[in-house]
């Protein structure tokens, strides 16, 4: 994440970036140096996630003193879950729960909302909030606009998820399974 901190500060301003920095699946590998540096857990994907914790922090610190930094907009998104230890996350409504972080540093985002959302809304999401004027297609919402109830559907081995305000509803193709979030 230096690398990438250091290489976006050559890009002519404005500009977009993307980047994949790591993989959450197994063997859930560190670089070498870091082995044994970060608290392994119970489960062996917390190592890495110590690790990517502690990359991310970095990267924020160098990027802080860059001159793109207060007119940038993060998006920090997980590809998609990964084991965990907690109950409430190993149940067939919050297995794929990610998190989905806007940051603007020089911006008016603040606080937290557990409004329905997946990766398809993102998009939709930062040109909204960057106040993009131009005509778009997406497939997704945007999830910072108040008045627009969402609605999320996942496939999980050929399980269909359909999420919407407090229900979710699981089709296997042939029965439906109804149920409260």
């Amino acid at each position: 994440m230096q690398y990438m901190a250091n290489e976006i500060n050559t890009f002519k301003q404005p500009f977009f970036a993307s980047f994949f920095s790591l993989s959450s699946h197994h063997p859930f590998k560190v670089p070498s140096k870091y082995e044994g540096v970060f608290p392994k857990g119970p489960l062996p994907v917390q190592e890495p996630i110590g690790y990517t914790d502690n990359a991310l922090r970095q990267f924020f610190k160098t990027a802080s003193s860059m001159s793109w930094y207060k007119n940038t907009l993060f998006v920090i998104c997980a590809d998609h879950a990964t084991v965990s230890a907690l109950p409430e996350y190993q149940t067939a409504a919050n297995s794929y729960a990610i998190p989905i972080i806007l940051y603007h540093p020089g911006g008016d985002l603040k606080g937290r909302s557990d409004k329905l959302a997946q990766q398809i809304d993102i998009m939709p999401t930062v040109l909204n909030y960057l106040n993009y004027d131009k005509p778009y297609f997406a497939f997704g919402f945007d999830a910072l606009n108040p008045t627009k109830e969402n609605f999320v559907v996942n496939n999980n081995s050929g399980i269909f998820n359909f999420y919407y305000k407090d229900y979710l509803l699981i089709n296997d193709g042939i029965k439906i399974f109804p149920s409260t979030i």
